[in-house]
């Protein structure tokens, strides 16, 4: 179903703008593509244009598309307006997660005025303890607000262009937090890293994290030149890697759906050293679309990970390991088990507990 925010803000839109006028349209963190899909509906000629920070939500804009028979121009992974090249919208719509916080929302405030056209129309729905944050931020850039609903939950704003402020050189920039020093408890380690909202992990190292690490540094694992970290949050792993396992040429390969993840992590494994080239990232949410042969990959699966992906990580995780390659899993203990009784191909060769979770090594050996 669809929810109360998205819904209103929908009421609004189609009573307050001729969707017929419109060329071009921008749907900000699209989710599955509801806003879009429905405005396009009611004008075929529509440009339509989607972008989130979450693969999976790609994935189901794209199947909602075809579903409903609809072409997009494009569907692209892009933290807020970073990135967008295209700069004349009639209308850019959104349902603002709150989840985002302030200094992301009040980025996109600042901003969204230099991807309208002249005329052009900035309308979003946002939660209701987020409705004066979001008034003031639009009457400092200079908008005029055409139109203002609300209900106990919700407020949908119509905003017209206001002022053009520049975006910050640095997109990642309003996500930001702060740097924080972390000292695990393993000897002789501690590190810092740019921690990012709406990411956990961002001023200690939760239990998930932890079990993996504590299970690398258990072990004398041989340098690796081609590593995979699927979900690398924050960058904890990564970094500790490129501080104790690494060799200076070796390559990282970033992946998982949270965009915001894989650019936080590219950041922490830079300031670390590491070159740009030596970091390569896939934003997807599905293990076939990266290639294989990887000396050491670290999964560190979503707590609330569904049947499909313990078969996905089954099914792709003997192709994407090269021989003798060596696999850590970190994960809750009975989604482990899942996976393990899966996996076909690998060997254990040790295992931590901690607090839920579970990390194992296991080691990829041909089965005669």
């Amino acid at each position: 179903d669809i929810d109360k925010g998205t819904k209103l803000l929908l009421t609004v839109l189609l009573k307050q703008i001729d969707m017929t006028e419109l060329n071009s349209v921008l749907d900000l963190g699209c989710g599955v593509g509801v806003l879009g899909i429905t405005l396009k509906r009611t004008n075929p000629r529509l440009r339509l244009h989607f972008t989130d920070r979450d693969a999976l939500a790609l994935d189901f804009t794209r199947l909602n598309c075809r579903l409903n028979n609809i072409s997009a121009d494009s569907i692209e992974g892009r933290l807020g307006l970073s990135g967008i090249e295209h700069k004349g919208y009639d209308l850019i719509l959104s349902n603002l997660p709150a989840k985002a916080g302030a200094p992301v929302l009040i980025s996109i405030f600042n901003q969204y005025s230099g991807y309208l056209k002249r005329g052009g129309l900035f309308s979003f729905v946002i939660i209701k303890p987020l409705e004066e944050v979001a008034h003031t931020a639009l009457v400092r850039s200079g908008a005029a607000i055409i139109h203002r609903q609300g209900t106990p939950g919700h407020t949908v704003f119509l905003a017209a262009k206001g002022k053009e402020i520049p975006p910050p050189q640095d997109g990642l920039l309003p996500y930001i937090r702060g740097r924080f020093n972390f000292q695990p408890p393993l000897k002789n380690l501690s590190y810092s890293l740019d921690t990012v909202y709406n990411l956990p992990d961002f001023d200690n190292l939760g239990y998930q994290q932890l079990s993996a690490m504590v299970l690398l540094a258990d072990d004398h694992l041989s340098p690796k030149h081609n590593i995979l970290i699927w979900n690398p949050g924050q960058g904890h792993l990564p970094v500790y890697l490129c501080r104790t396992l690494a060799e200076k040429q070796t390559k990282f390969t970033l992946a998982g759906r949270d965009l915001l993840a894989l650019e936080v992590t590219r950041r922490n494994l830079a300031a670390h050293g590491v070159a740009g080239p030596l970091i390569e990232s896939y934003h997807t949410s599905w293990l076939s679309q990266i290639p294989a042969n990887y000396g050491l990959i670290i999964l560190l699966p979503d707590p609330e990970s569904r049947p499909a992906t313990v078969e996905m990580i089954s099914l792709e995780l003997p192709r994407l390991t090269e021989p003798d390659g060596e696999v850590i899993i970190a994960a809750k203990s009975a989604l482990l088990q899942r996976i393990l009784k899966q996996s076909k191909g690998f060997q254990l060769k040790k295992r931590k507990k901690d607090h839920g979770y579970r990390a194992v090594l296991l080691v990829k050996k041909d089965v005669i």
